[in-house]
């Protein structure tokens, strides 16, 4: 993928700075930006440095991706190495995100998004620990985003505690008795 880069230097109008111009390798869109200069020589210097940030994923657009890219690039990527629970575990969590916090792009999960995510999963009555589980698979999956650049920071997750009861970590009376 990062082979078939190509920065190249061209000229839209008269007296207008030189224009360096590539294709997107996630989108396959044209995409441009000026090289602030008129110098032919020093153009080409620059675009030679974009496209080696282009290749090293410096210069990605970070939180534009679209959602639905980023569960497919996930599942193309990263998924292929895992168990199968894993796997059918990372869909049920991207389901449920698409279901309650519908986001249109990447950086649309936020810290307010993932909370209130974590509110409808207890109105759901999803226990604490699959609450607990679901954050985990995403915060993972978002960790690679901010890996490979596509989301500048990770967002704040909710603290998900177990609820406390009398029940809980205790021993019934009778168990008490017994011993």
């Amino acid at each position: 993928m990062n082979e078939e880069i190509r920065v190249s230097v061209c000229r839209w109008g008269d007296g207008h700075h030189l224009m360096l111009r590539w294709r997107c390798p996630f989108t396959g869109k044209r995409k441009a930006m000026s090289a602030h200069t008129d110098s032919q020589r020093e153009a080409e210097r620059k675009a030679g440095l974009l496209e080696k940030e282009l290749r090293e994923g410096k210069h990605a657009n970070p939180g534009k991706m679209s959602w639905p890219d980023f569960v497919l690039r996930h599942k193309e990527e990263v998924q292929p190495g895992l168990a199968e629970n894993t796997r059918r575990m990372f869909a049920t969590v991207f389901h449920t995100v698409e279901k309650h916090i519908p986001p249109a792009r990447l950086a649309d999960v936020t810290a307010s998004r993932l909370s209130y995510l974590a509110a409808e999963l207890r109105k759901a009555m999803k226990s604490e620990a699959t609450i607990q589980s679901y954050m985990a698979h995403l915060r993972s999956a978002l960790n690679w985003a901010v890996d490979l650049g596509l989301l500048p920071t990770l967002p704040k997750f909710p603290k998900v505690q177990r609820a406390k009861g009398a029940a809980v970590g205790q021993r019934a009376g009778r168990d008490v008795r017994r011993i």
